[in-house]
């Protein structure tokens, strides 16, 4: 909820915490004097990170939804690296593998469920 306050603030022409713009400023300074003068790419790049607020500002809720959906779908992916589906051979070769996605899934968002019941009191 801070961070779409904060970003509501921006958007409202408010800057909520000058202070850490300042340090996040004085951070690309530091990191541009070490940086080869004619890297334009990562002078570019900390350029950008400068930001009032994570979130935008015209936005912030559905921004944040997207991140977290990202967040949740690369987690998704790593699961998929590491867990190992324990199939049949001969119907893994009758749906193309899509067998296994779906165990993987169903495993990612069972694993998923079990850690938030356990933390459960944590989240409210």
């Amino acid at each position: 909820m801070e961070l779409i306050r904060e970003a509501m603030a921006v958007a409202e022409g408010d800057l909520p915490d000058p202070i850490a713009l300042v340090e996040t400023v004085a951070d690309i300074q530091e990191t541009a004097a070490k940086a080869a003068p004619d890297d334009e790419d990562l002078l570019e790049h900390m350029l950008a990170s400068v930001r009032a607020t994570p979130l935008d500002p015209a936005r912030p809720a559905l921004d944040l939804l997207e991140d977290l959906l990202a967040g949740i779908h690369g987690c998704a992916l790593l699961f998929a690296e590491y867990v190992e589906v324990d199939t049949d051979d001969d119907e893994a070769d009758d749906d193309g593998g899509e067998g296994d996605a779906a165990i993987v899934r169903a495993e990612f968002l069972d694993a998923v469920r079990a850690e938030a019941a356990d933390r459960a009191g944590r989240l409210l």
